[in-house]
């Protein structure tokens, strides 16, 4: 029994080595932000930014300045104030005050069959009205010209989704129909029909609800 134990523990370690090993190759594989070139498309889409934040006070305030001093043209920013108990709700209404592009919603509660996170990206994508949807950590740090690099890359490929690590950003359905719409939410979507969806669109797959 004992043998048999350490078999599989062998096994076992084996097994996650080699997917650790697959994993790497792939993400090194992956193109940087930094290395994709492509010219800059003859209209910039609209692009919305949503990011999910729960007690980030500490981390918030550098975090919104690199984003909000992007020099992309048409951006819009959601920020999900998902039951913070510490100051990130205020901070959050601060930089509303400060910056026209910024949307804040406040959460307050959470509904019964619904995730956290999977729930503030869903409130947010409710209030977005961009051609191109971009989900991030309220923490992260937005690189110069970032936007600009992936947007254009994506334009000029006739891309659907582009998307590393921490962010995805997707086409959209827009008033007119969809555009680049794969299967993500339409504009028109009623509160708790896009669960799924939401939870697709950067989610684990444990998150997505029915």
């Amino acid at each position: 029994m004992i043998y048999l134990l350490l078999l599989l523990t062998g096994v076992s370690a084996l097994y996650l080595m080699n997917l650790a090993v697959l994993l790497r190759r792939v993400m090194r594989a992956l193109p940087r932000i930094t290395r994709l070139e492509a010219p800059a498309p003859a209209r910039w889409p609209r692009v919305s930014m949503i990011m999910p934040a729960r007690d980030e006070a500490r981390t918030l305030e550098p975090a919104m300045r690199s984003k909000l001093g992007n020099s992309y043209p048409e951006l819009e920013l959601v920020l999900v104030n998902d039951r913070s108990t510490d100051a990130t709700g205020s901070l959050a209404d601060r930089f509303a005050q400060e910056e026209p592009r910024l949307q804040v919603v406040h959460i307050e509660q959470l509904p019964a069959d619904w995730l956290g996170k999977v729930h503030a990206m869903q409130r947010g994508l409710e209030r977005a009205s961009g051609e191109w949807i971009l989900f991030s950590d309220a923490d992260v740090h937005l690189a110069p010209k970032a936007l600009e690099r992936i947007v254009a890359y994506a334009e000029h490929e006739g891309l659907e989704r582009i998307g590393r690590r921490e962010a995805v950003l997707r086409g959209r359905a827009g008033a007119e129909g969809p555009r680049r719409a794969a299967d993500g939410c339409r504009p028109s979507c009623e509160p708790g029909r896009c669960r799924g969806q939401a939870a697709s669109l950067g989610m684990p797959a444990q998150a997505a609800l029915p």
